[in-house]
């Protein structure tokens, strides 16, 4: 049976695929304002990394039901920012794919750890994994508003 530590570890994987996607992307894009929002979500998905590292310090002893276990296995093998979309990221000239791209991928791992959540009942981590969701759904919201900005030029 699976532990909380298992998915913090997924989570944390999830993590390091986010910033080798947006350094990607951030290489690729040449309007300045892409740019940065690439930039700042590399410094934000570090800081996550970071986070999640500093859970695995302790060992979260705690079991998830096999039902509960596979859910959350199935939402993370989704391709979150696979090869296959670093790949394509290199072949867009355009930023707005590469941003659109970026959207979905928030929006998987606002799912993962909205899910990851309802499975923890330790309410110091509970706390924890609700910060990263909210700080997921502000760079969805960043991310969708630099996609406005690039259709109304």
């Amino acid at each position: 049976m699976a532990k909380i530590n298992d998915f913090i570890k997924l989570a944390q994987n999830m993590e390091i695929r986010g910033i080798e996607f947006y350094e990607k992307a951030f290489k690729l894009a040449q309007v300045e304002e892409v740019r940065e929002t690439f930039r700042f979500l590399i410094e934000e998905e570090k800081e996550h990394v970071r986070f999640f590292e500093k859970l695995l310090e302790k060992d979260w002893d705690v079991e998830i039901s096999a039902e509960s276990s596979r859910y959350l296995k199935g939402i993370f093998d989704f391709p979150f920012l696979g090869e296959k979309e670093l790949e394509e990221v290199s072949r867009y000239t355009r930023e707005k794919e590469a941003l659109e791209l970026a959207a979905q991928a928030e929006k998987d791992a606002i799912l993962f750890y909205q899910e990851l959540s309802n499975v923890i009942l330790d309410e110091k981590l509970k706390d924890a994994i609700g910060k990263i969701i909210e700080e997921e759904k502000m760079h969805l919201v960043a991310i969708r508003e630099r996609i406005y900005e690039l259709l109304s030029d």
